[in-house]
């Protein structure tokens, strides 16, 4: 890895046909995430899609990545974390005599990590355009399931899960695209229309899944976003007249009609947000918290990610911080909580609260194996980069 800054220009024009096909298909990957064709744990199509775009680029550039100074703290610590968990996984497999879950686990970060080193390197390399690829890329994959969700009849009331396996993956995919969208609008100069089409399409989406978590996780990014910290001013006055508008024409209908009486959609977020802590699962024991408290025996190095009979309820802890601690202690999660910092502190810590409510979401559900959050991280600790090479063209 090289540490020298790239400060050529680069432009569209400038990209030849291998530069195109591996944008191509990094962004092809946005648009079908949401796309399970196999079960959950299998390398879905998209992962395919990206595959092609390491592959491409990897000979494209003969495997010379250049990395800036800023990035390598991230990576190290990133590495670090993956080898600890290869490294307590191998552990426990000696150890119990079995493979439970704990391969496909450790596939799962070392996956991950490798594409938060591709888009890492794609961003030094392509610079803004990168940016700009995805954030299109993300605007078009949600907007393609907003239309699914729309012609397939969405708004009965029921838990809708789209193309994915369950209604909390809709609803994690849907509040990972609001947290791209929210990232990029003080990032780049945006098309607040398209941009407003893909708010609302993320926003609908997430109340369609009634994921109780992703649904609290939104209402929290939202009014952080829009009252605090959007600091574009034309784009507040959009938002705030947009806002007035829709509370407007609500409360005429309120007054006028029976739509939000009658709307099963509304009725049905209405009823999960109401039933909040009265589920069975909605206690400490019920995601699994309670293994923290009766197993403080794996504090320190973790139990690994498998073999979860070991525990009251088996099942893995649904919980991302949670999870992480009770699999590889509290060096496995000191790591991951480094890494994240590192970051966060390349982008001067203003994307904190984004990454705050994605954890929100996650105190309820294990979410790190999603890979879209590691590219989000990816293009948060990036954004070093993209600061230096305008400065420089």
């Amino acid at each position: 890895m090289m540490s020298t800054i790239e400060i050529t220009r680069l432009t569209k024009n400038e990209l030849n046909m291998v530069d195109k096909l591996i944008l191509f298909f990094y962004s092809l990957y946005f648009i079908l995430s949401p796309i399970y064709l196999w079960s959950s744990g299998l390398p879905q199509i998209s992962d395919l899609s990206i595959i092609f775009s390491i592959i491409i680029y990897t000979f494209y550039r003969k495997f010379t990545f250049k990395i800036t100074e800023e990035i390598k703290p991230i990576l190290l610590v990133g590495l670090l974390f993956v080898v600890w968990i290869i490294f307590i996984n191998l552990i426990w497999i000696f150890r119990l005599q079995t493979i439970d879950n704990f391969l496909v686990s450790t596939f799962f970060y070392i996956y991950n990590y490798f594409l938060l080193f591709f888009v890492i390197a794609l961003v030094n390399h392509y610079k803004n355009i990168l940016f700009k690829v995805t954030y299109i890329s993300v605007i078009i994959s949600v907007i393609i399931q907003f239309l699914i969700y729309i012609i397939s009849g969405g708004g009965d009331g029921s838990r809708q899960v789209g193309f994915l396996n369950n209604p909390n993956q809709l609803g994690y995919y849907s509040l990972l695209i609001l947290a791209f969208l929210i990232f990029f609008s003080s990032k780049l100069d945006i098309k607040f229309y398209w941009f407003m089409l893909a708010m609302v399409s993320s926003i609908i989406l997430i109340l369609a899944s009634l994921s109780k978590a992703a649904i609290v996780s939104m209402l929290g990014l939202l009014i952080l976003y829009l009252f605090v910290k959007n600091k574009k001013k034309k784009l507040k006055k959009k938002y705030v007249v947009c806002l007035a508008l829709i509370l407007a024409l609500g409360f005429s209908m309120y007054k006028a009609t029976d739509f939000f009486q009658e709307n099963q959609l509304m009725n049905s977020v209405q009823e999960r947000v109401d039933s909040i802590g009265e589920d069975a699962d909605d206690n400490l024991e019920g995601r699994g918290y309670d293994r923290l408290y009766d197993h403080p025996e794996y504090w320190i190095t973790g139990a690994g990610e498998g073999a979860y009979y070991r525990f009251k309820n088996n099942f893995e802890l649904h919980s991302t911080l949670g999870n992480l601690l009770i699999s590889y202690g509290i060096v496995g999660l000191s790591l991951f909580v480094l890494m994240v910092l590192f970051a966060l502190r390349n982008d001067r810590f203003r994307s904190t609260y984004i990454v705050l409510f994605l954890m929100v979401y996650g105190l309820t559900h294990n979410g790190i194996r999603n890979s879209l959050l590691w590219i989000l991280l990816a293009l948060i600790a990036s954004y070093t980069i993209k600061e230096i090479n305008e400065r420089t063209t």
